[in-house]
């Protein structure tokens, strides 16, 4: 939900709607090219899943040729054709046959023929029948899985960029909190030494120390322009007040349990989700491997008729018969197809075991990143408390001429990079938080996406 907020951006008093997280991910994903791309190739599956799911899978092709036959040892006849010819097939294994035959020798004679063979033995499996419409729905779960990593990893990339935006915010705004010390303390200097309380010894300190100040607060300046300007150009916003946001990161997400992020990961990861899916490719084509070593019964039945040109057909021909198959000479590159299959199979399983160890040491690292970085927040938020005492301490002692101003100096120092360390944690302990999520197949559950 956007907030109104007053801050300082690059120097200026605005007062504007922060730029949330929501807004980031929202503005992502309108602006992400490559998941327009992917929108493309999914019209493209589903016209593949449509077309698997057709009765009937056509097939037509041109076929030409010479046909030889043999009547005796001396009686040869050579006839050329050409002439279409349509196959269907069927997913439970069923192919019929329409072709046309011109002979060169007979310009005006075309032979038709019809045949329907339906294999009646082969234990052939519904998922081999059926392998054109199953493969066509994995390419459409395979889709949904790359699409929504997309959106993931956009959404990450966006976070990761408005996260180095808001630690410039900070840094700018802490940048200039410090010029205002420094110049404060430049200025009772001044008066002091008019009062011929100090020498041109702390003169030269404070106008150091303020120099040193203006850099940063320029270097700051510089580095928020830039990495604000990025952000506009991922996000496609003109408006600079629309990236506004607010000075301090005060709501960080809670880290769960390891176990937590890796049971999430199961059921979520694309790279759990694929695995089913690559080992029923495997399964099939082990089935069909084994399929090729069984003996082949199967039913023909023909129909075959001359026509001439003026359309008189002769009398025609109508067969019907049973052809049996027995595996003998090929049975053993069969069984070498089955056995190379058995091992492409094992070979798969092992190498998935292999991804998934890999994949839950790599999140076990992650986390224990983020362990670390909110260890971090705890410790740098208390010497940040620590060191800003102890300069406005020694900020009183000085006005009281009880301490040198090169301690107050150094002791501001201290309260900078104090504040930068307890920043920069706090913001690598997010994008931590983000990598998590995103592994786990969750990142987009908190963006409602």
């Amino acid at each position: 939900m956007k907030r109104l907020v007053l801050l300082l951006i690059l120097g200026a008093p605005v007062a504007t709607y922060g730029l949330t997280e929501q807004d980031v991910a929202d503005k992502v994903l309108q602006v992400y090219v490559p998941l327009q791309q992917l929108s493309l190739e999914e019209r493209i599956i589903q016209f593949q899943v449509q077309a698997a799911k057709a009765p009937f899978q056509w097939q037509w092709v041109l076929d030409s040729g010479t046909q030889v036959s043999a009547y005796g040892q001396e009686q040869w006849e050579s006839k050329s054709f050409a002439g279409p010819k349509v196959t269907s097939k069927t997913r439970y294994g069923t192919q019929v046959d329409i072709s046309a035959k011109a002979h060169a020798g007979e310009p005006n004679l075309v032979d038709t023929k019809v045949s329907v063979e339906q294999p009646l033995l082969k234990g052939r499996s519904p998922q081999i029948n059926q392998s054109d419409l199953i493969e066509a729905h994995e390419a459409q779960r395979r889709f949904e899985l790359q699409y929504l990593e997309q959106q993931s990893k956009a959404i990450l990339d966006g976070l990761s960029q408005w996260s180095q935006w808001q630690l410039a915010v900070n840094r700018l705004a802490h940048a200039e909190q410090s010029l205002d010390q420094a110049q404060r303390l430049y200025e009772s200097v001044k008066q002091r030494i008019q009062a011929g309380r100090l020498g041109q010894t702390e003169y030269a300190q404070a106008n150091l120390s303020l120099q040193q100040a203006q850099i940063e607060y320029e270097k700051a300046f510089t580095n928020a322009s830039h990495i604000k300007q990025e952000l506009m150009l991922m996000l496609d916003i003109e408006d600079e007040d629309e990236v506004s946001i607010e000075e301090n990161v005060s709501l960080l997400p809670e880290l769960n349990p390891v176990q937590w992020y890796q049971n999430k990961a199961l059921t979520h990861a694309r790279v759990f989700l694929e695995q089913p899916l690559d080992m029923s490719r495997a399964d099939r084509k082990l089935m069909s491997a084994k399929d090729g070593t069984r003996p082949d019964l199967k039913l023909q039945v023909s129909a075959k008729k001359k026509v001439r040109s003026e359309l008189k057909a002769e009398p025609g021909e109508f067969t019907t018969g049973v052809q049996f198959t027995m595996p003998i000479t090929g049975s053993a590159s069969n069984r070498l197809a089955v056995a190379k299959a058995t091992v492409a199979k094992q070979q798969l399983r092992t190498q998935q075991a292999y991804d998934n160890k890999k994949f839950e040491l790599n999140m076990l690292h992650t986390f224990e990143e983020a362990q670390s970085r909110l260890k971090q927040i705890t410790l740098t938020e208390q010497a940040q408390r620590n060191a800003e005492k102890s300069f406005e301490d020694a900020l009183l002692l000085f006005e009281a001429g009880r301490v040198g101003l090169s301690e107050v100096i150094q002791l501001k120092e201290r309260a900078d990079e104090a504040q930068l360390k307890m920043l920069e944690a706090k913001l690598a302990y997010l994008m931590q938080v983000y990598q998590l999520e995103h592994d786990s197949g969750i990142f987009l559950e908190r963006w409602h996406v």
